[in-house]
């Protein structure tokens, strides 16, 4: 294994979770549990949290964000015809925000940087502060 004093590269990990009815929701196992899911945003709001870690000028730093999602009333139609195409796999809450399923949405309180799963804000904050110095 190779070890790098110095590296002069920025590494980021990052992931989400969806918060709905006192739930935490990850990335659905299969259609049913995406269905599920979407069943239950159904015309309310939830919480999408974003934790970040960054490796930047050899220091370590972190962080999360939140962001509130409303979703629109969604019909059984809506829900189907959003599940065929096949977003909902890998996606946190069963939808990306930066695809089609932006037309679920109603409204979005927060950086939607922070939905799609990487708060740009934050991180970009730190990297204008870092690059200043």
């Amino acid at each position: 294994m190779r070890v790098h004093r110095e590296y002069e590269g920025v590494v980021i990990a990052c992931d989400t979770l969806v918060s709905c009815d006192n739930l935490l929701i990850g990335k659905p196992d299969n259609r049913e549990e995406a269905k599920t899911h979407l069943r239950m945003f159904s015309d309310k709001g939830q919480v999408v949290h974003s934790g970040w870690a960054m490796w930047f000028n050899n220091t370590m730093y972190d962080g999360f964000d939140e962001a509130h999602v409303f979703f629109k009333p969604l019909d059984e139609k809506a829900i189907e015809e959003y599940l065929d195409l096949g977003e909902w796999k890998g996606a946190a809450g069963s939808y990306r925000i930066q695809e089609k399923g932006k037309e679920l949405i109603q409204r979005v309180e927060g950086d939607i940087a922070t939905v799609i799963g990487l708060p740009l804000l934050q991180i970009s904050e730190i990297l204008s502060s870092d690059c200043a110095r």
